[in-house]
């Protein structure tokens, strides 16, 4: 992951970079979130993207407490509004799908 949010944070010669998260209320989503603002400082801005009630999670209580001006949430629909319309172009989407279950 390091490298390619390096690569974001270099790719626009003067624009904050901006790395999207998929899945970001699940386990990995929210591990990758978290360590990217850990070692990534303010040098990028982070959307959070997931489904609709999904908030509810263990995992999506951390990311309730961070700046604004570092993260921002979207549910998924209205990220994908937001991208189409120009409003929100992230350098990089990193996207976590997942199965409904373990055992497919």
């Amino acid at each position: 992951m390091s490298q390619l949010v390096h690569w974001a944070a270099t790719a626009r010669q003067g624009a904050p970079a901006h790395v999207a998260v998929t899945g970001v209320h699940g386990f990995i989503g929210n591990r990758v979130l978290m360590d990217g603002l850990e070692q990534f400082s303010d040098a990028i801005r982070w959307t959070g993207v997931d489904m609709a009630g999904t908030h509810q999670r263990a995992t999506a209580k951390a990311a309730q407490d961070l700046p604004e001006s570092r993260y921002e949430f979207l549910e998924h629909r209205s990220f994908l509004e937001a991208f189409e319309s120009g409003r929100c172009r992230p350098n990089v989407v990193l996207h976590n799908g997942a199965c409904s279950t373990t055992t497919e």
